[in-house]
Protein backbone atom coordinates (compact mmCIF):
# COMPACT_ATOMS: atom_id res chain seq x y z
CA UNK A 1 0.00 0.00 0.00
CA UNK A 2 2.68 2.36 -1.13
CA UNK A 3 3.39 4.57 -4.08
CA UNK A 4 5.67 5.51 -6.95
CA UNK A 5 7.52 8.78 -6.52
CA UNK A 6 7.20 11.11 -9.50
CA UNK A 7 5.97 14.47 -10.71
CA UNK A 8 2.27 15.18 -10.45
CA UNK A 9 0.74 16.00 -13.82
CA UNK A 10 -2.44 17.95 -14.43
CA UNK A 11 -4.24 14.70 -15.26
CA UNK A 12 -3.05 12.79 -12.17
CA UNK A 13 -6.18 13.63 -10.19
CA UNK A 14 -8.65 12.51 -12.87
CA UNK A 15 -8.92 8.91 -11.54
CA UNK A 16 -9.61 10.30 -8.06
CA UNK A 17 -12.38 12.56 -9.41
CA UNK A 18 -13.94 9.65 -11.28
CA UNK A 19 -13.73 7.54 -8.13
CA UNK A 20 -15.40 10.28 -6.08
CA UNK A 21 -18.27 10.46 -8.60
CA UNK A 22 -18.58 6.67 -8.48
CA UNK A 23 -18.72 6.77 -4.67
CA UNK A 24 -21.50 9.35 -4.80
CA UNK A 25 -23.53 7.08 -7.10
CA UNK A 26 -22.95 4.12 -4.79
CA UNK A 27 -23.91 6.18 -1.74
CA UNK A 28 -27.14 7.30 -3.39
CA UNK A 29 -27.90 3.69 -4.27
CA UNK A 30 -27.30 2.57 -0.69
CA UNK A 31 -29.51 5.33 0.66
CA UNK A 32 -32.24 4.34 -1.82
CA UNK A 33 -32.07 0.72 -0.76
CA UNK A 34 -31.86 1.72 2.90
CA UNK A 35 -35.15 3.60 2.62
CA UNK A 36 -36.87 0.24 2.27
CA UNK A 37 -34.47 -1.96 4.22
CA UNK A 38 -32.66 -1.99 7.57
CA UNK A 39 -29.57 0.27 7.74
CA UNK A 40 -26.83 0.11 10.38
CA UNK A 41 -23.85 2.45 10.65
CA UNK A 42 -20.69 2.21 12.67
CA UNK A 43 -16.90 2.07 12.58
CA UNK A 44 -14.45 -0.52 11.32
CA UNK A 45 -10.84 -0.97 12.31
CA UNK A 46 -8.14 -3.56 12.20
CA UNK A 47 -4.53 -4.55 11.73
CA UNK A 48 -2.68 -5.97 8.71
CA UNK A 49 -1.46 -9.56 9.05
CA UNK A 50 1.20 -9.71 6.32
CA UNK A 51 3.85 -7.24 5.19
CA UNK A 52 3.15 -4.75 2.43
CA UNK A 53 6.52 -4.59 0.65
CA UNK A 54 9.21 -6.97 -0.56
CA UNK A 55 12.73 -6.55 -1.91
CA UNK A 56 15.33 -3.92 -1.06
CA UNK A 57 13.09 -1.67 1.02
CA UNK A 58 11.67 -1.70 4.52
CA UNK A 59 8.04 -0.97 5.31
CA UNK A 60 7.25 1.91 7.66
CA UNK A 61 3.48 1.67 7.24
CA UNK A 62 1.41 2.15 10.38
CA UNK A 63 -0.11 -1.02 11.79
CA UNK A 64 -3.75 0.02 11.62
CA UNK A 65 -6.68 0.59 9.29
CA UNK A 66 -9.79 2.51 10.37
CA UNK A 67 -12.89 4.21 9.02
CA UNK A 68 -16.70 4.45 8.96
CA UNK A 69 -18.93 1.65 7.71
CA UNK A 70 -22.57 1.20 6.70
CA UNK A 71 -24.52 -2.02 6.16
CA UNK A 72 -27.86 -2.47 4.45
CA UNK A 73 -29.91 -5.64 5.02
CA UNK A 74 -31.14 -7.31 1.81
CA UNK A 75 -33.57 -10.19 1.19
CA UNK A 76 -32.61 -13.89 1.53
CA UNK A 77 -29.98 -13.32 4.27
CA UNK A 78 -27.91 -11.02 2.04
CA UNK A 79 -26.51 -7.63 3.04
CA UNK A 80 -24.32 -4.97 1.46
CA UNK A 81 -21.47 -3.30 3.34
CA UNK A 82 -19.72 -0.08 2.31
CA UNK A 83 -16.57 1.19 4.08
CA UNK A 84 -14.24 4.17 3.83
CA UNK A 85 -10.91 2.94 5.20
CA UNK A 86 -7.76 4.94 5.93
CA UNK A 87 -4.19 3.66 6.19
CA UNK A 88 -0.91 5.52 6.65
CA UNK A 89 1.61 3.94 4.28
CA UNK A 90 5.35 4.38 4.17
CA UNK A 91 8.69 2.83 3.34
CA UNK A 92 12.42 3.55 3.33
CA UNK A 93 15.15 2.46 0.97
CA UNK A 94 18.84 3.16 0.36
CA UNK A 95 21.39 2.34 -2.33
CA UNK A 96 24.94 3.24 -3.41
CA UNK A 97 27.08 3.18 -6.56
CA UNK A 98 30.64 2.07 -7.30
CA UNK A 99 31.95 5.66 -7.13
CA UNK A 100 30.85 6.09 -3.51
CA UNK A 101 27.64 7.97 -4.08
CA UNK A 102 24.55 6.97 -2.13
CA UNK A 103 21.00 7.95 -1.34
CA UNK A 104 18.46 7.38 1.41
CA UNK A 105 14.77 7.65 0.52
CA UNK A 106 11.78 7.73 2.84
CA UNK A 107 8.25 7.82 1.43
CA UNK A 108 4.88 8.33 3.09
CA UNK A 109 1.34 8.34 1.74
CA UNK A 110 -2.29 8.54 2.81
CA UNK A 111 -4.10 5.46 1.54
CA UNK A 112 -7.89 5.53 1.08
CA UNK A 113 -9.94 2.42 0.28
CA UNK A 114 -13.66 2.30 -0.62
CA UNK A 115 -14.70 -1.37 -0.44
CA UNK A 116 -18.22 -2.49 -1.37
CA UNK A 117 -18.95 -6.04 -0.17
CA UNK A 118 -21.99 -8.26 -0.75
CA UNK A 119 -22.36 -10.52 2.27
CA UNK A 120 -24.53 -13.53 3.03
CA UNK A 121 -25.28 -15.15 6.36
CA UNK A 122 -24.31 -18.83 6.12
CA UNK A 123 -25.13 -19.88 9.69
CA UNK A 124 -26.87 -18.20 12.62
CA UNK A 125 -23.94 -15.85 13.27
CA UNK A 126 -21.42 -16.55 10.49
CA UNK A 127 -21.25 -14.57 7.25
CA UNK A 128 -19.11 -14.58 4.11
CA UNK A 129 -18.77 -11.99 1.39
CA UNK A 130 -17.05 -10.85 -1.79
CA UNK A 131 -16.60 -7.36 -3.16
CA UNK A 132 -14.69 -4.67 -4.96
CA UNK A 133 -12.18 -2.28 -3.37
CA UNK A 134 -10.75 0.76 -5.23
CA UNK A 135 -7.72 2.38 -3.60
CA UNK A 136 -6.14 5.85 -3.91
CA UNK A 137 -2.80 6.96 -2.41
CA UNK A 138 -1.32 10.42 -2.23
CA UNK A 139 1.93 11.42 -0.54
CA UNK A 140 5.58 12.33 -1.08
CA UNK A 141 9.09 10.90 -0.90
CA UNK A 142 12.03 12.67 0.77
CA UNK A 143 15.50 11.90 -0.59
CA UNK A 144 18.91 12.52 1.02
CA UNK A 145 21.60 12.01 -1.64
CA UNK A 146 25.41 12.01 -1.76
CA UNK A 147 26.72 12.47 -5.30
CA UNK A 148 30.32 11.97 -6.43
CA UNK A 149 31.05 14.86 -8.80
CA UNK A 150 34.40 13.81 -10.37
CA UNK A 151 37.17 11.22 -10.23
CA UNK A 152 38.90 13.08 -7.39
CA UNK A 153 36.12 11.92 -5.11
CA UNK A 154 34.59 15.36 -4.52
CA UNK A 155 31.03 14.98 -3.26
CA UNK A 156 27.90 17.08 -3.11
CA UNK A 157 25.02 16.63 -0.67
CA UNK A 158 21.40 17.30 -1.49
CA UNK A 159 17.97 16.86 0.07
CA UNK A 160 14.76 17.14 -1.89
CA UNK A 161 11.14 16.04 -1.82
CA UNK A 162 9.26 14.37 -4.67
CA UNK A 163 5.45 14.46 -4.94
CA UNK A 164 3.73 11.29 -6.03
CA UNK A 165 1.78 10.43 -9.14
CA UNK A 166 -0.04 7.25 -8.20
CA UNK A 167 -2.72 5.53 -10.26
CA UNK A 168 -5.84 4.15 -8.63
CA UNK A 169 -5.54 0.40 -8.00
CA UNK A 170 -8.41 -2.07 -7.67
CA UNK A 171 -8.88 -4.99 -5.34
CA UNK A 172 -10.94 -8.18 -5.17
CA UNK A 173 -12.17 -8.65 -1.58
CA UNK A 174 -13.06 -11.91 0.14
CA UNK A 175 -14.26 -11.67 3.77
CA UNK A 176 -15.65 -13.87 6.50
CA UNK A 177 -16.73 -13.10 10.04
CA UNK A 178 -19.14 -13.48 12.93
CA UNK A 179 -21.82 -11.03 14.07
CA UNK A 180 -22.71 -10.92 17.76
CA UNK A 181 -24.93 -8.43 19.56
CA UNK A 182 -23.97 -7.14 23.00
CA UNK A 183 -26.57 -4.79 24.37
CA UNK A 184 -27.34 -2.17 21.74
CA UNK A 185 -24.09 -2.75 19.79
CA UNK A 186 -23.36 -5.25 17.04
CA UNK A 187 -19.79 -6.59 16.98
CA UNK A 188 -18.35 -8.28 13.89
CA UNK A 189 -14.78 -9.69 14.02
CA UNK A 190 -13.67 -10.49 10.49
CA UNK A 191 -10.82 -11.83 8.38
CA UNK A 192 -10.44 -9.97 5.09
CA UNK A 193 -8.30 -10.82 2.05
CA UNK A 194 -7.63 -8.42 -0.83
CA UNK A 195 -5.89 -9.16 -4.13
CA UNK A 196 -4.79 -5.90 -5.78
CA UNK A 197 -4.82 -5.53 -9.55
CA UNK A 198 -1.24 -4.20 -9.62
CA UNK A 199 1.74 -3.09 -7.55
CA UNK A 200 1.25 0.29 -5.90
CA UNK A 201 5.04 0.58 -5.71
CA UNK A 202 7.44 -1.01 -8.19
CA UNK A 203 11.10 0.03 -8.50
CA UNK A 204 13.68 -1.88 -10.55
CA UNK A 205 17.31 -0.72 -10.50
CA UNK A 206 20.62 -2.08 -11.75
CA UNK A 207 22.40 -5.23 -10.51
CA UNK A 208 19.19 -6.79 -9.25
CA UNK A 209 18.26 -3.92 -6.92
CA UNK A 210 14.53 -3.36 -6.61
CA UNK A 211 11.44 -3.49 -4.45
CA UNK A 212 7.69 -3.55 -4.83
CA UNK A 213 4.50 -3.53 -2.81
CA UNK A 214 2.66 -6.80 -2.37
CA UNK A 215 -0.52 -7.57 -4.26
CA UNK A 216 -1.81 -9.90 -1.52
CA UNK A 217 -3.22 -8.27 1.61
CA UNK A 218 -4.62 -9.89 4.76
CA UNK A 219 -6.33 -7.93 7.53
CA UNK A 220 -7.99 -8.82 10.81
CA UNK A 221 -10.92 -6.42 11.23
CA UNK A 222 -13.51 -5.53 13.84
CA UNK A 223 -16.75 -3.75 12.99
CA UNK A 224 -18.90 -2.06 15.65
CA UNK A 225 -22.35 -1.06 14.44
CA UNK A 226 -25.10 1.02 15.96
CA UNK A 227 -28.46 -0.39 14.75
Amino acid sequence: MLFDAGVISNNSRLPELRLMRCNVVILLFILGVASAQSLTVGVKGGVPVNGDISGDATSESKRYVVGPMATVALPRAFSMEADVLYRRAGYRSSNSDILGGSYFLRGTANSWEFPIIIRRRVLSALYAGVGYDPRVLRGSARVNAINVVDLSGRKTYSTYTLPTNHKTTHGLVVAGGIEKRFGSLLFAPEVRYIHWSGHALSVAGSHGFGYESRQEQWDIMLGISFP
